[in-house]
């Protein structure tokens, strides 16, 4: 019995000098057991974005940098930007715009269409490319854009080119023109500002446009964005540079403001990647403009376009 109570005794000491050392081990030394790193997850895609944009619009009434062209008119637009480097982007992307009504009611340049005229037609396809280069301060973006008219720059009157005026204004008849630009923007206490320069190849004219704006949240999702915009047009399809080009209200002005106008947008954020943008805005025709637009100098319309991002 003695022997058995000695062998016990043994081995509940050992058991002891175990537990302690395990004790010092984990906890007294302050060292923890060494975590084996975590699993190196891979990529789900190669890129978390594409950074493509499609939207579509329609408009009741489309202006072209303050000419009246078509009334009930849609559009669809992919764009995309490539990032080169951390300063520069390159964006290219594509256009496509067609008028909804083609009876003669919604002929462009007038109110009423000429006598005999029973439809009007317009088409227009775009191409374009820029470089965008962030200075700190603003982007500077350099850029071409090819545009494609196949029912001409304004259009088709009965299946023909709408020329207007005695004699055509050729400017008017053009099938494609190529177009450079030069644009700065930045933005400022709130405020997005951008300038810009546009000369056209095929008319050989001259084109300035600025565009101020402020985004004012209202929720999280929308938020409403007053706008103003002024452009200047020096020889830019205003019937001027030919001999008929005092036929139309006996003005004959070629070169001059073009526009100006104030919109107001709502951009509402339906998901993370789009958007759906209504918007309303009051355009008055200037010199280079009124004559040929036909219509009334101070003009409300509106439209709405979609965008989704990828």
């Amino acid at each position: 019995m003695k022997f058995n109570s000695m062998t016990s005794l043994l081995v509940k000491s050992v058991a002891a000098l175990a537990v302690s050392a395990s004790m010092s081990f984990a906890g007294v030394s302050g060292k923890a057991p060494i975590a084996p790193p975590p699993p190196v997850e891979e990529p789900a895609a190669l890129f978390d974005t594409i950074g493509a944009t499609l939207s579509t619009g329609y408009t009741t009434r489309n202006y072209f940098r303050g000419l009246w062209i078509s009334d009930n008119t849609v559009s669809a637009a992919l764009d995309l930007a490539v990032p080169l480097t951390e300063q520069v982007t390159w964006n290219l992307g594509a256009l496509w715009m067609t008028n909804l009504d083609n009876d003669g009611n919604h002929f462009n340049f007038a109110r009423v269409a000429p006598p005999g005229v029973t439809s009007f037609d317009y088409t227009r396809y775009d191409l374009y490319t820029s470089l965008d280069y962030d200075l700190g301060f603003g982007t500077l973006s350099a850029g071409y854009r090819h545009y494609f008219y196949p029912n001409s720059f304004s259009g088709t009157m009965n299946g023909a080119a709408a020329v207007i005026g005695a004699g055509g204004y050729p400017d008017f008849g053009v099938k494609d023109a190529g177009e450079l630009s030069v644009v700065f923007g930045t933005s400022f206490v709130g405020f997005d500002w951008n300038i810009g320069y546009y000369y056209d190849f095929r008319v050989g004219g001259s084109y300035y446009e600025t565009n101020l704006s402020y985004e004012i949240p209202v929720t999280p999702w929308m938020s409403l964005v007053p706008a103003f915009q002024l452009g200047y047009g020096n020889d830019y399809y205003s019937g001027g540079g030919n001999q008929n080009n005092a036929t139309i209200n006996g003005n004959g002005v070629s070169s001059g403001f073009t526009h100006m106008m104030f919109s107001l947008s709502a951009p509402i954020a339906l998901t993370p990647t789009a958007a759906l943008t209504p918007y309303i805005s009051w355009i008055s025709s200037d010199r280079t403009r009124n004559y040929l637009n036909n219509s009334s100098n101070n003009e409300i319309f509106g439209g709405v376009s979609l965008s989704v991002s990828f």
